[in-house]
């Protein structure tokens, strides 16, 4: 659609609002600050908060090349695998995995695991 580019950036700027425990309500609002994950994996481990910010990061510079693309990513899709359009959405997609698992060991860190349901 000829949003999903949007889509893909809007979701990116939540994480990025949820890492840092800050929120801007519209463009030119004073921002809401609160306690981000990053601040809360500080006390724990440095290093893996630093592995989430360099996360969050990659993932945002990634998003941007597919956002600013002038391509619709309809159309970004549907070509040949070697078109920097595509390079582009398939290394936004690595950072996404990244993200995760950077949020994965975040949580393992924060004392909170994957719940196991039974069926």
């Amino acid at each position: 659609s000829d949003l999903t580019k949007t889509d893909f950036k809007y979701d990116v700027v939540g994480f990025e609002n949820i890492i840092q425990g800050v929120h801007k309500l519209s463009t030119g609002a004073t921002a809401v600050n609160g306690t981000g994950l990053k601040k809360l994996l500080e006390a724990t481990s440095a290093d893996r908060a630093s592995k989430l910010q360099t996360a969050i990061d990659s993932l945002t510079i990634a998003t941007n090349k597919v956002f600013n693309s002038p391509i619709r990513y309809d159309q970004i899709i549907l070509k040949n695998d070697s078109d920097s359009d595509v390079i582009a959405v398939k290394e936004m997609s690595h950072y996404w995995i990244k993200l995760s698992d950077a949020l994965n060991a975040t949580s393992q860190a924060l004392g909170f695991g994957a719940i196991e349901t039974q069926e």
